[in-house]
């Protein structure tokens, strides 16, 4: 009886220490352990694939490139024993969590597992480090070793210069030397925004003219075009009565581009003819030439035309030229009358040459008197005495003579 119980005693025994053999020999011929001076102690708080999310950060004085295991807890009988089922290494940090990447495991990971970070390798004597960025989330070097996102806390600092380096996606990169001693250290970056945009500024003279880019208008200048992305635009400003102005140009990120279009105005055309032609033509009081007269290429406006001829009344007219108009001006100009003065001593008359012809006008006055004779525009008439010489008698001019 008493060597029955014996032997059932001793079988308890020898499985119980099996099994506190057998488990921690499982973990450490998968993972190996190492050396330890100095342990954080977290938990998992998610897993996907082989990356893992721990609730220990930079404040607990742990960085990127921390090496760390996974484990849980058993009772055997009333000892409590730690599985060890996977090795990681932290990859991104900050103050209050890591995520770590594993390396090795020999089983499931599963929410809430303990976890522990070796610190060893930190000087307990050294500094403390603070980064911190606006906006924050930029990844932290020091030493061109990356030791988490900002804000970050790093403890155990040795002393002396640091090269700090903060890096953001879509901001100028921050780098800075800094004297890390006994006391904490804080850095402040503000960093600075990448622009990958450009500005299109475009003023015309005369302004309110029409303003096109790539063929979309854009309303009337002056026109500012702010956050364009950098290419080619083609430029179009359109105004009535001036030419068409275009124009390709080039925005770059981060620069400014001006353009200022001087706009020329369209030329109009303007033709002057007179009855009889012949007639001397001025514009705004400068000899242009004699009808019939063509001007091209005339700025647009207004101009006083004036056309003049001897024997005639002047003519006088004003013209406004738009851009691409062709305007014509017929001046029609008026006869003057000539007098005649005639003293008689006989009866008789007077030939006046009327254009070919040679008419007698008879004149039976005994006195001084007065012949009023129609000069045409443009001639001078040729007054014969019979007998006698002629006279040239010119448009409204009194001229005498004495026939026989």
């Amino acid at each position: 009886m008493i060597t029955g119980r014996m032997s059932h005693m001793k079988l308890e025994r020898l499985w119980e220490g099996l099994v506190f053999l057998f488990i921690p020999i499982l973990g450490i011929l998968i993972i190996s352990s190492g050396s330890w001076a100095g342990v954080v102690e977290g938990k998992v708080t998610s897993a996907e694939g082989n990356m893992v999310e721990l609730n220990i950060g930079s404040e607990k004085g742990i960085k990127s490139g921390d090496s760390g295991r996974i484990y849980y807890r058993i009772t055997v009988g009333e000892k409590e024993k730690q599985i060890f089922i996977a090795k990681f290494k932290i990859t991104h940090i900050s103050e209050k969590s890591s995520v770590a990447k594993i390396e090795e495991k020999t089983g499931e990971i599963k929410v809430g597992y303990l976890a522990e970070v070796a610190i060893a390798e930190v000087v307990v004597t050294g500094g403390e480090l603070e980064v911190k960025s606006e906006p924050s989330g930029a990844k932290v070097y020091v030493d061109e070793k990356e030791v988490g996102e900002s804000p970050v806390l790093l403890s155990g600092i040795s002393s002396g210069r640091r090269l700090i380096r903060v890096i953001k996606e879509g901001y100028e990169p921050y780098e800075v030397l800094e004297i890390v001693g006994v006391e904490r250290k804080a850095v402040h970056v503000n960093l600075k925004k990448v622009i990958r945009e450009g500005d299109l500024v475009i003023r015309t003279e005369p302004s309110g003219a029409s303003i096109s880019i790539n063929g979309r208008s854009f309303g009337r200048s002056p026109y500012e075009g702010k956050g364009l992305s950098p290419g080619i635009y083609r430029v179009r400003v359109t105004k009535e009565g001036y030419e068409t102005w275009e124009k390709a140009e080039i925005v770059e990120a981060g620069k400014r581009v001006e353009v200022f279009a001087e706009l020329r105005a369209k030329e109009g055309d303007l033709e002057v003819r007179s009855e009889p032609s012949g007639g001397k033509v001025y514009l705004d009081g400068k000899y242009m030439g004699e009808t019939p007269l063509y001007l091209s290429r005339m700025r647009p406006g207004q101009y006083l035309v004036l056309v003049v001829k001897d024997g005639c009344y002047p003519y006088e007219e004003r013209v406004e030229i738009g851009g691409a108009d062709r305007k014509t001006v017929v001046a029609s100009l008026k006869s003057r009358l000539g007098e005649l003065g005639v003293i008689l001593k006989t009866t008789g008359g007077v030939f006046i040459l009327m254009g070919s012809l040679w008419r007698w006008v008879p004149v039976t006055m005994s006195k001084k008197s007065s012949l009023r004779v129609p000069i045409r525009c443009g001639l001078r008439r040729r007054v014969m005495r019979p007998g006698k010489g002629m006279w040239w008698l010119k448009p409204e001019r009194r001229q005498r003579f004495y026939p026989s």
